[in-house]
């Protein structure tokens, strides 16, 4: 299966270092740790009904 060019972009994107990455959760949502895989992409803020996070 051929990846589209327009996700591609999205992907490199998504993985560079220098662009935050930001999430949008309930604050009972969150936690301290999970279990990481590989496809996983980390974020730098989340932002819940209580406030910012920086992650």
């Amino acid at each position: 299966m051929k990846i589209p060019q327009k996700w591609e972009r999205k992907s490199t994107t998504l993985r560079d270092k220098s662009v935050p990455k930001v999430a949008l959760a309930f604050d009972f949502q969150v936690v301290e740790k999970i279990d990481e895989e590989k496809h996983d992409i980390p974020v730098d803020y989340i932002i819940t009904e209580k406030g910012v996070r920086t992650v």
